[in-house]
């Protein structure tokens, strides 16, 4: 049992794939060639066994650089999507006088002291979690609504 823990220590040792299929490839051929003078039935099951490890060492590998680049990918999409909502909202600032995140129900999300200024709101109370419905005058309901 040790010399399989040695084994798969040895064999995890390049975590990336490309190296560790050569490195696996290499350590059995070198095994087995140093195994020659064994009787052929030894020979063949040593074979065995080291290539059914180095199977096995070659499929963990695979499938931890996939999971590996999946979050990687993963990240980097998040970041890019932050950075594109912070130029959005950058951008908004700049052209509107305030700008408002609502949620599904079109309640504010965060407070807005511009929109609070520009209504004369008390900021005591605050905006979060209010209707927009409720800022929007008369006549003007039914356009919202629909």
């Amino acid at each position: 049992q040790t010399a399989i823990f040695g084994r798969l220590f040895l064999g995890f040792m390049h975590l990336e794939i490309r190296v560790s299929i050569w490195t696996n490839a290499s350590f059995c051929l070198s095994c087995a060639s140093c195994f020659r003078e064994v009787g052929p039935s030894r020979q063949n099951s040593f074979l065995a066994y080291e290539f059914l490890i180095a199977l096995f060492l070659i499929v963990v590998l695979l499938v931890f650089e996939v999971s590996l680049i999946s979050s990687v990918r993963r990240d980097v999409k998040e970041r890019a999507t932050q950075g594109q909502r912070s130029a959005v909202a950058s951008l908004l600032n700049v052209v509107c006088d305030a700008v408002v995140e609502l949620d599904d129900e079109l309640r504010m999300v965060r407070e807005c002291l511009a929109l609070s200024n520009a209504l004369f709101h008390n900021q005591a109370r605050g905006l979060l979690g209010k209707p927009l419905k409720q800022f929007v005058v008369g006549d003007d309901q039914l356009f919202f609504e629909e």
